[in-house]
């Protein structure tokens, strides 16, 4: 189009292609608020050149719209969603679905077609270990042999549950009553709410940490479980007992020349107090006597004596709420409860008798000796052997 000029006062329009289009005066332009005017300058013009009328379109009525602008384009370009994106090479509608979710079951998972039997063996050959697993006082550090992580806890849901509740399970833990070592970013940690599926536990105490501190440590580990609902099938305490020379302050009070780790099951110390709150089948303590020459007091051997304390009728109101219970069962649980409450209150000296005479407690049935091929972390095993 030629640009738009100014002669004498009139306003010269560019013209189209298809026709021409008039000028006009300014003193003029406020005729055109007449509606007559308006058709007769529209008579004039498609008589003159009737084809240049059309090149505007038809005459429409109705609201006024605004033109809509060509949108910015996006930061981030979805190249797999949208009009031109690649959708169609893959085979996808234009449109995006949503993807209903289909929950596992035995057609899509061969593993859960597996009885639960055979699964829990397959479980068995993958997650259980013949040692035990080495943790600290707090139940979470692991300083031993690394857990025994592997893909199958990431499987599904359902799988991953089952894994680690036999995991927990079927694994013995052993916490070592000594300072935990600074950890690093390699070392593995237990979540506290895998407590809860622990059953056999040991807690092993070093000759040199007896004195109060780690009575108190002690407490604070059978505690810990106790507060997170824990149903122990055993919890097996490794002690080796020594003479003390001179006074020192242990769970009793003052005591003169005291047998080390014999006040861990005085009836009111604190640790004894933790294990009564426990839900706990058998107690086992373990003491390794040491055997010595009478002339040189050198250690020649080690005898691992066992105490089983049998726990089951601990908390006798278990018994008592039991709908199926009468006045005979409830009888029968009181009366073993009494006799558990006398084994318990009598555990401490009965402790010292054994760390004094081993061979006459033998004899007198206050102990046993273990056998060679038994382990520590046999649990209630140990207490099922005569």
């Amino acid at each position: 189009m030629a640009p738009r000029k100014r002669k004498g006062g009139r306003i010269s329009k560019p013209t189209s292609q298809l026709g021409w289009i008039p000028t006009f005066s300014r003193r003029t332009l406020h005729n055109f608020e007449d509606e007559e005017t308006h058709e007769a300058m529209y008579d004039r013009l498609s008589r003159q050149n009737p084809g240049s009328h059309e090149t505007w379109g038809a005459i429409e009525t109705g609201a006024i719209s605004a033109i809509k602008k060509k949108g910015k384009a996006p930061r981030a370009q979805n190249y797999f969603s949208g009009i031109g994106s690649l959708a169609s090479l893959f085979g996808t509608g234009m449109e995006e679905e949503a993807t209903m979710v289909i929950p596992n079951s035995p057609d899509r998972s061969r593993l859960l077609g597996i009885p639960p039997d055979i699964r829990e063996n397959i479980y068995g050959f993958l997650l259980s270990d013949s040692k035990p697993i080495v943790v600290g006082p707090d139940w979470e550090t692991v300083q031993g042999r690394v857990l025994r992580y592997n893909g199958l806890q990431y499987v599904c849901k359902q799988i991953g549950d089952e894994a680690s509740k036999f995991l927990y399970s079927n694994n013995v833990f052993l916490a070592m009553l000594r300072e935990t070592r600074k950890s690093s970013a390699w070392d593995k940690t237990l979540d506290s709410k895998f407590l809860a599926l622990f059953r056999n536990v040991v807690i092993n105490c070093p000759m040199d940490n007896w004195n109060m501190e780690w009575h108190e440590k002690a407490a604070l580990a059978v505690d810990k479980l106790a507060d997170a609902n824990t149903f122990l099938h055993s919890l097996t305490v490794v002690v080796c007992p020594t003479r003390g020379m001179g006074t020192s302050t242990t769970a009793v009070g003052l005591e003169a020349n005291p047998i080390h780790f014999a006040d861990f099951f005085y009836y009111r110390s604190a640790f004894m107090t933790s294990i009564r709150k426990l839900r706990l089948k058998v107690l086992n303590i373990i003491i390794k006597h040491r055997i010595t020459t009478f002339n040189t007091g050198f250690t020649i051997g080690v005898k691992r004596l066992l105490i089983s304390v049998d726990l089951k009728y601990l908390h006798t109101t278990n018994a008592e709420d039991n709908s199926l219970a009468n006045e005979n069962t409830i009888a029968i649980a009181r009366k073993n409860a009494a006799t558990l409450e006398n084994e318990l209150q009598t555990l401490k000296p009965r402790f010292e008798a054994i760390f004094e005479d081993c061979e006459k407690a033998l004899r007198e049935g206050l102990c046993r000796e273990l056998a060679e091929e038994e382990s520590i972390t046999d649990g209630v095993a140990l207490a099922a052997r005569k």
